[in-house]
């Protein structure tokens, strides 16, 4: 089974392709342009990984990160321009930044990386709730 993402793209031309990508690679995508319906969705679903487009991504990773229910999980922000590096600052609390064009591996292989490791977190931490 597959991990269940959160992508939040206000740009209606490449977030189709991508969240089928996704799918094609076996995950639950749900994709909204709004950050109230991300931080609405996060609250009841509880994605274990959360793709922002940074373009209004900073404030909303701020305000996810804010929550204590998400802040072990991943939020990637997905940036338009290889040239511009964000700061940390910049990013909002993110955990990482992609870089569009999102159709070639190395963003994926990024994106399981970081699932991986939140598997391995929420694994710890049952281990710790049942001990």
């Amino acid at each position: 089974m597959g991990a269940m993402i959160l992508l939040v793209d206000q740009h209606q031309n490449g977030r189709p392709f991508f969240a089928e990508l996704l799918r094609q690679h076996g995950h639950d995508v749900i994709t909204t342009t709004d950050a109230g319906r991300a931080l609405q969705t996060c609250a009841v679903l509880q994605p274990d990984i959360i793709l922002l487009d940074d373009s209004h991504g900073h404030e909303l990773c701020r305000r996810l990160k804010a929550d204590p229910r998400n802040r072990l999980t991943p939020v990637l922000l997905v940036s338009r321009s290889s040239e511009r590096a964000l700061a940390p600052e910049q990013t909002g609390g993110a955990d990482g930044v992609l870089t569009k064009p999102l159709s070639t591996g190395a963003p994926l292989h990024r994106i399981q990386s970081f699932l991986d490791v939140k598997a391995y977190i929420d694994k710890q931490a049952e281990s710790v709730l049942l001990s």
